[in-house]
């Protein structure tokens, strides 16, 4: 990564810090929902240490690495286990180190998502479990503002407005080939629709037909769960 890359995401999370937390997690509920309890957990690109929080109860060792020197001081500052580190790595840990991880809407904005994605599983026990949440760029609200409003997601080189900061831009086939080139066998897709409120989500997507025909267009978030295979 860049310099210029690090320096925008050191501000954001100097900024960000000390901000009192926005409420209820549906990423951060979902994936917790999908891991095994006990054992050892990485959260990869691990901000202010949200997610160690709630994680921490539930496994015998949580771990978290950020490329923010402020974030890793304010994980730390929770009393929790944080080291600097930027992906794609190398990350300072020994190979098959951690039972699971996860990478929670951090893909979109590395440079190269696929050599992340090997050093995890180099990272990851045999049969380890990766979970993998980013921005679904095929929600119908994406496609409304650029059909509609003419908005183009933009890029770390533009202003940030929506979808401001990242590099990259996934459907669910997109992550599909990623974790499998990356040699993760997968994925299973975990539904979290995100933007409406959650019951009335779940009913409409029940009504219609189901989430395999309809939830990639109403999902703000892909949530992908992978587990490290044989190559």
């Amino acid at each position: 990564m860049t310099d210029d890359l690090k320096k925008i995401y050191g501000d954001y999370w100097t900024a960000r810090l000390g901000r009192a937390p926005s409420g209820e997690n549906e990423i951060f509920e979902t994936a917790l929902s999908v891991l095994k309890p006990g054992g050892s957990l990485l959260d990869a690109g691990c901000g202010d240490g949200a997610f160690l929080k709630l994680a921490a109860p539930l496994f015998g060792r949580v771990c978290g690495t950020d490329i923010s020197e402020p974030a890793v001081g304010a994980v730390r500052a929770l009393g929790l286990e944080a080291v600097q580190g930027e992906l794609p790595g190398p990350l300072p840990f020994p190979g098959g180190t951690f039972d699971a991880c996860v990478l929670l809407d951090v893909i979109e904005h590395i440079a190269d998502p696929l050599a992340a994605l090997k050093e995890l599983r180099r990272v990851l026990k045999p049969g380890g479990r990766l979970v993998l949440s980013t921005p679904n760029i095929r929600c119908f609200r994406h496609i409304y503002r650029l059909v509609f409003s003419g908005e183009f997601p933009r890029t770390t080189e533009d202003d940030f407005v929506w979808g401001g900061g990242h590099l990259h831009y996934f459907a669910r086939k997109d992550v599909t080939a990623l974790i499998g080139r990356a040699g993760f066998s997968g994925p299973e897709f975990a539904l979290n629709p995100g933007q409406f409120g959650r019951s009335l989500k779940r009913r409409l997507l029940r009504l219609a037909a189901g989430e395999r025909l309809f939830g990639e267009f109403v999902e703000g978030s892909i949530i992908a769960v992978c587990v490290k295979g044989d190559l």
